[in-house]
């Protein structure tokens, strides 16, 4: 058991031994970088001590030419004191053309705004137009919907007349069907009857009425409406009465017997007894005219029948003849199947458009809306483009302003461009008598300044280099011994078990390098110390205020 924990402690010693390892590097470079620091130290006071002297020769080179050089400096004096009024004056010259600018530059852009606003103005102008226009559009399009929906309103009223109109034809097709079947029942007894009279099987039988005489064509219709379906007439019963004599009648309208022409004289009583004392009228209100005179007169039309009985007036337009039963039934099945297309229409129609009855409604009201908004953007538009009308350009004031500015600027300009001019020429004659200095003893001036600042600025370069240099190191290396005391930390945490069976000579070992760890930590914040930035950067403001002076 002891030589299993033996083993398991020798990575441990060698990890501390690695450390140990790293933390003398550490020492060893803070011990290098702190040997730099002061020798570096010892180099800026060296600097300091030669910039001394250094200042001492240039204040014994310029006592040395104070005598030469104060005639020069009378004149640089006496010429400065010429320069500054004309300073002043260039001073004041160049704050008036700068308010003068200032103020033309302010009319300048207030008119280019104006004329900005304007143009935004009317480009909504014709923005808001353009959405007026689309926005009719739009209403005439739901009108022309509207209309559609209304002719869909009448086409329902339409399909009601027609649904009544095919109900009422419905009707007289069953009418003229069952007319017909009795006609044809009369007709199929009536040629039985003439079969038999053609055989001599019946005697005394003449035949059918219409077969007994003739009339007109455009009197077949009105006599077949008054005619009806006759019975049988027997010839030897009908009275011999006087009526068949011509008669005089209103408007003289023909009598409808009278326009019969029997086969033989004795069938005209035949027909009085059927039509009797009928007056044929060319249209319904001449029928009526004189139907109700002063006689009554049973009157028809050459298709419609007027007819008098139990004194009240009794008009039908429909056909109730026999001949004409037949015509009417074949027609009318045919007649009545338009209602019956022109309501499947109407339906189609009507389930296609009138769903959208109240979206269409809603839309138009909407887009009203929408117009009414549109409109009054256009007036606030047009008020917008006529206010900024007159005020988009300067008026003749403002122009004028700005042209007496712009004048009253170049006038300042010329005199200042003068007052510089003279200002120069006195900076000139300065500039020279500083040349006459020199060339009196200023060359020994000059060398002095110029060794200095390129001593000073070298010093200068080299120290802030160095001062660089090594507050990186030391950083470097204060990580570096951060990272070995977490190490040690770590090593010592591991080894406690280790320390119960190595005994005292583990302890004392790790007393010993924490030891040296405290001792490398105190050098350090020593070296530290010493290699403070605010004295470095003493030095160096201390450096370029010796150089700005010499300068």
């Amino acid at each position: 058991m002891f030589a299993a924990s033996v083993r398991c402690f020798v990575p441990a010693d060698r990890l501390v031994l690695q450390d140990e390892n790293c933390r003398n590097d550490a020492l060893c470079s803070i011990q290098e970088n702190t040997a730099k620091t002061k020798s570096e130290k010892r180099k800026v006071d060296q600097y300091e001590e030669e910039l001394q002297w250094e200042e001492k020769a240039l204040e014994g080179i310029r006592d040395s030419l104070e005598d030469k050089t104060e005639v020069f400096r009378d004149r640089i004096e006496q010429k400065q004191k010429e320069l500054q009024p004309w300073k002043t004056k260039v001073d004041e010259k160049q704050a008036e053309v700068d308010v003068k600018t200032s103020e033309r530059d302010m009319l300048v852009k207030t008119a280019e705004a104006l004329e900005q606003a304007s143009t935004e103005a009317h480009e909504a102008l014709a923005k808001v137009k353009s959405i007026q226009t689309v926005k009719i559009g739009e209403l005439e399009n739901l009108k022309n919907r509207e209309l559609s929906l209304q002719r869909v309103q009448d086409l329902t009223i339409r399909v009601n007349q027609h649904r009544t109109q095919a109900s009422s034809t419905r009707q007289r097709v069953e009418e003229a069907n069952a007319s017909q079947t009795a006609s044809t029942s009369v007709n199929e007894v009536s040629d039985s009857l003439m079969r038999l009279r053609d055989s001599g099987r019946v005697s005394g039988l003449h035949g059918q009425l219409r077969s007994l005489g003739t009339i007109p064509d455009e009197y077949d219709m009105a006599i077949t409406t008054n005619v009806g379906c006759v019975g049988f007439l027997v010839l030897e019963e009908i009275d011999k009465t006087d009526g068949m004599r011509p008669i005089q009648t209103p408007e003289d309208v023909p009598r409808l017997f009278d326009l019969v022409e029997p086969k033989e004289p004795q069938f005209a009583h035949m027909f009085y007894e059927a039509l009797r004392d009928t007056l044929v009228a060319q249209d319904l209100a001449q029928a009526n005219h004189i139907a109700f005179g002063a006689r009554r007169w049973r009157v028809v039309t050459l298709a419609e029948v007027v007819e008098l009985a139990r004194n009240s007036l009794l008009m039908w337009f429909h056909l109730t003849c026999c001949g004409s039963t037949s015509r009417t039934a074949k027609s009318l099945p045919c007649n009545s199947q338009w209602p019956w297309k022109s309501f499947s229409a109407a339906e189609a129609e009507l389930e296609a458009v009138g769903e959208s009855g109240p979206q269409i409604n809603l839309e138009i009201e909407k887009a009203n809306l929408d117009i009414q908004d549109a409109r009054k953007r256009v007036i606030e538009a047009k008020k917008r483009v006529h206010d900024l009308r007159t005020p988009s350009k300067p008026d003749a004031g403002d122009l004028s302003h700005i042209a007496s500015l712009e004048h009253e600027i170049a006038t300042a300009q010329n005199k200042l461009e003068g007052l510089w001019s003279l200002s120069g020429m006195i900076e000139e004659a300065i500039k020279a008598i500083e040349r006459e200095i020199l060339d009196i003893g200023g060359s020994l001036v000059a060398r002095a300044e110029v060794k200095k600042i390129i001593k000073a600025e070298v010093a200068m370069a080299k120290a802030e280099r160095d001062l660089v240099k090594f507050k990186g190191s030391i950083a470097s290396n204060w990580q570096s011994l951060a990272g070995v005391e977490i190490e040690l930390r770590k090593l010592s945490e591991s080894a406690a078990g280790g320390q119960r069976l190595c005994g005292s000579t583990f302890k004392l070992k790790v007393e010993a390098v924490r030891a040296e760890v405290e001792n490398s930590k105190a050098d350090s914040e020593g070296s530290k110390a010493e290699l403070n930035g605010e004295e470095l950067a003493r030095d160096a403001s201390r450096y370029s205020l010796q150089i700005a002076r010499c300068r």
